[in-house]
């Protein structure tokens, strides 16, 4: 009996430590595979594998679709149509990366109204994986040689081109005031740079071992997961780091706007754990992604949206 009640004891310790299992408030449905996914302005942006840049309302979730690229050549000369894995918006411009099929070169759009402009075409030969707006006239670049760059919108010239390591490029992602980038690399590197000018600030070497596949930067904390199992984070302002380690292979992370919550995919179930970065404790475990997990955004402290290899993006509610 004695025994029984010491694990009864143990049992309901543990449950009172879990953190609360959450399910997703609501699901949107794009028109395809959800390759990359922000948040601007009151709008979830959605980048398809239908060639697509989608436009959630986040008052009535309306999907609307704003423009869908021209069909491509793949190199066996099929008709497939032209992935769409990096977006953006800057006031009243979108940004669009996209597959060209010709060479594994990436094209660049910019949609402004009904006006659809190729900024950088497979004639250009950049194999570009990632854009963002650092603001209206300039957009920063990472290609897949892990190279930054900064494209003027006006000239159409790249202000410069950084090669930040020797390996292969992963991820970026840009503060909030778009003043610093951080990008990750295969060989497990972060690099943390001024985002105007190119310049190189911190390399951290120290935190992954393996592939890096997401990024998220803040004003104090930098944020990364790998193919190592583990889900870092550094604070910038007080040098403190670590990572969790993950039961899986981190695919994705995300950074609340105040800074106060790190999500990360911690197992094969596509689980996202929302640690308190105060206490560096688990907060919640959101459970019922559907496929492997490729984005995490933050809209405030409680609502957040995760999208994966589907046309399903989950949106989430954390209870105060």
């Amino acid at each position: 009996m004695r025994r029984f009640s010491i694990l009864l004891i143990l049992l309901l310790g543990w449950l009172w430590a879990a953190p609360p299992v959450l399910h997703p408030a609501r699901q949107i449905v794009a028109d395809g595979v959800v390759e990359d996914m922000v948040l601007r302005d009151g709008e979830l942006l959605l980048g398809t594998g239908h060639g697509s840049l989608q436009r959630v309302d986040l008052n009535d979730f309306k999907v609307t679709t704003l423009v869908t690229l021209k069909q491509i050549k793949d190199f066996m000369g099929d008709t497939i149509d032209a992935k769409v894995f990096s977006v953006d918006k800057n006031g009243d411009r979108y940004l669009l990366l996209s597959d060209s099929g010709q060479g594994g070169y990436s094209d660049l759009w910019i949609l402004e109204g009904d006006r659809l402009k190729k900024m950088i075409g497979a004639e250009d030969q950049k194999a570009l994986i990632k854009a963002r707006f650092l603001d209206h006239d300039h957009v920063l670049l990472g290609s897949l040689s892990n190279e930054a760059s900064l494209l003027d919108l006006k000239t159409g010239k790249e202000l410069y081109q950084t090669q930040l390591t020797e390996s292969k490029f992963s991820d970026f992602d840009l503060d909030l005031e778009t003043r610093h980038a951080a990008f990750g690399c295969e060989s497990g590197e972060l690099t943390l740079i001024d985002a105007g000018n190119g310049k190189v600030l911190k390399h951290f070497t120290d935190l992954h071992v393996d592939n890096i596949f997401g990024v998220a930067l803040g004003q104090t904390w930098l944020l990364a997961g790998g193919q190592d199992r583990r889900a870092s984070y550094i604070n910038l302002k007080t040098e403190q780091k670590g990572y969790f380690k993950a039961r899986f292979l981190v695919y994705a992370v995300g950074l609340s706007p105040r800074e106060d919550l790190a999500a990360y995919a911690m197992d094969e179930d596509n689980t996202i754990t929302i640690y308190d970065l105060g206490t560096l404790t688990p907060r919640y475990r959101l459970h019922g992604q559907k496929s492997t997990l490729d984005a995490i955004v933050f809209l405030d402290e409680t609502t957040l949206f995760s999208s994966s290899q589907d046309n399903t993006v989950m949106m989430w509610q954390l209870k105060p």
